[in-house]
């Protein structure tokens, strides 16, 4: 059998493309190729993913313009696929972004920038914002956080923000798309070689998967395998460490932090922008955290980029790191002084960082579409990403009401 789509990684953009394709063409025959979800982090696997999380932010309030429009179109799909599947996605718990001028002049100006871009957009779009400019503005709302200065800025906004369970996010697409005819293969893809008009997907355990197009949607291990076919070129963006440290609470502190948004809080730090974090959510264990991590300048002392495979596997199977979360509960206490900790626990993940600073999204074939390079914020985009992957992949040509210089692909020398 020739598909008429082989879709090549399984994560959130991949599983939403499927979805998109197997909705809006249901008489295209489809395959969603990728590994599943580990039970555990180990040697035994090399390729691993952001999506094996029951939270992560969504917001209209970004750096970007375009950032903000594919968040928001995601997000008026989530009710749909929810109720299709019966798998809930999103909570719908607002999100605050804040900060004061102490300390750091390049972070003040980040967020006044931020807010500039988040006050137009909103505007526009008859979404209500919240103005705060005091800590105590902000300890009024949220009496559980502080700010370390009384010089503040921030914004509130309750309607198209909170948070959403990717894991949920990518069952639920992947349940909708078999329940149209997507086949779905659970097996790492080595290489994708043409043959005339015909491709073929390879995989590690040597099956091979004729189509008549490809998407990519590998994410930090696109340069990794062989995928563009007869080309040797390698996409410029680099792989840089990233830690989060989900704190333990006890059922009184989650009582207590009832109404919590998601948030980014600007820091006076000079190694990173801002801490951001998510309410208390309920994992797969039964327990409850509170999720925080970081954002990475280039003098973070304690980043690391990776450019081997290996390097990225022993990464993510990492169990500990002392100075990093030394430095993000000291970056917790300061946000939250006096909320109870039962116990922490890290994760380890890489963030793809583009040259752009922006999504890569285009053709680097005929019928090859790309997508890579999240820079730390696909996943609050990634039902609307999927859908332009279907959209131009089907169509055979840019197919959508951005500008493709937005999201050019750019290439190492």
């Amino acid at each position: 059998m020739v598909f008429d789509i082989v879709i090549v990684g399984a994560g959130s953009i991949g599983s939403s493309a499927a979805y998109h394709i197997a909705k809006e063409h249901p008489k295209l025959t489809v395959a969603l190729i990728g590994p599943g979800e580990p039970l555990k982090k180990d040697a035994s696997r090399d390729t691993y993913g952001c999506h094996y999380d029951e939270g992560r932010i969504t917001r209209v309030s970004a750096e970007y313009e375009t950032e903000q429009v594919l968040a928001l179109r995601s997000t008026k799909q989530y009710p749909q696929l929810e109720e299709e599947t019966g798998i809930k996605i999103y909570e719908e718990v607002g999100f605050l972004s804040f900060g004061d001028s102490q300390g750091n002049d390049g972070n003040w100006v980040a967020l006044e920038e931020m807010l500039r871009v988040t006050d137009e957009f909103c505007s526009a779009n008859s979404i209500p914002t919240v103005k705060l400019t005091s800590k105590q503005e902000l300890q009024a709302r949220f009496p559980y956080m502080n700010s370390e200065g009384d010089d503040l800025k921030g914004r509130f906004i309750k309607e198209n923000s909170g948070y959403i369970s990717i894991r949920n996010l990518v069952n639920a697409c992947q349940q909708a798309s078999r329940n149209r005819g997507v086949i779905r293969i659970e097996e790492v893809v080595t290489s994708v070689k043409k043959h005339g008009e015909i491709y073929t997907v390879l995989t590690e355990d040597g099956l091979n998967v004729p189509c008549r197009k490809v998407i990519l949607t590998c994410g930090s291990y696109t340069n990794f395998r062989d995928l563009f076919p007869g080309s040797e070129k390698e996409l410029d963006m680099k792989l840089y460490s990233h830690v989060v440290m989900k704190c333990e609470l006890e059922q009184e502190e989650v009582k207590r932090l009832v109404g919590c948004p998601s948030f980014v809080a600007y820091t006076p730090s000079r190694y990173d922008f801002y801490l951001y974090g998510l309410p208390p959510i309920t994992y797969p264990n039964g327990r409850t955290y509170l999720k925080v991590g970081h954002t990475v300048k280039p003098e973070f002392p304690h980043a690391q980029t990776f450019t081997e495979l290996a390097k990225v596997r022993d990464w993510y199977c990492r169990k500990e790191d002392p100075t990093m979360e030394a430095y993000l509960m000291d970056r917790f206490r300061a946000l939250f002084p006096d909320v109870k900790i039962l116990s922490t626990e890290l994760d380890f993940c890489v963030m793809a960082m583009t040259v752009t600073g922006r999504q890569y999204l285009g053709f680097v074939d005929k019928n090859v579409f790309l997508a890579a390079g999240g820079n730390g914020k696909s996943a609050k985009m990634a039902l609307e990403l999927g859908r332009i992957c279907a959209r131009c992949s089907v169509n055979g040509k840019w197919d959508y009401d951005l500008s493709p210089d937005t999201f050019r692909i750019m290439y190492k020398d």
